[in-house]
């Protein structure tokens, strides 16, 4: 699809999401403005809320999570104003990483890749690989261990060395 196009459809679905997120941005081939675009990425934390509410049996408070973007993508594919892919076998569907379709007032199905930046993830290296193409983020990720660090789950930490121990 079209940049223009691709950023506009973008934009409309940042703008839903953002009551639920207390940071989102588009990445991915959008944010780099490349002229054809091959799906929607958007990075964002999702807004979470601790409840605290009395257990049935025992009477004690417990605290629960509300992660309002999970609930938010729930409630859109319940209202079928998106979709899961239909050729995925096990679609992920949070909390962390959502792969969904945009169905409605397009002319064709848009892939929409969301990735949620909750702890240990960093929200500039989640930002940083999701913006970059697929081979500047291999580079990335390979020059990060060649420098003795490691990305997993979206963030960069340092390798520890394995210190061996003696039992002399």
């Amino acid at each position: 699809m079209q940049y223009s196009w691709a950023l506009a459809v973008a934009l409309k679905l940042k703008a839903e999401l953002e009551p639920y997120t207390t940071r989102i941005e588009i990445a991915g081939s959008i944010r780099r403005s490349k002229r054809e675009v091959g799906d929607i990425e958007l990075v964002c934390q999702p807004r979470i809320t601790d409840l605290v509410q009395n257990n049935l049996i025992t009477g004690e408070p417990e605290i629960t999570r509300q992660n309002w973007l999970d609930d938010q993508i729930k409630n859109l594919l319940r209202q079928h104003k998106i979709a899961l892919p239909k050729e995925a076998r096990k679609t992920p569907l949070g909390p962390r990483y959502y792969k969904i379709v945009l169905n409605q007032g397009t002319p064709q199905e848009i892939q929409v890749d969301i990735f949620a930046v909750l702890p240990p993830a960093d929200w500039g290296v989640l930002l940083t690989i999701r913006t970059g193409s697929a081979d500047f983020s291999h580079s990335l990720v390979s020059h990060a261990r060649d420098v003795g660090m490691r990305v997993k789950d979206g963030q960069l930490f340092k390798v520890a060395d394995l210190i061996k121990r003696s039992d002399d």
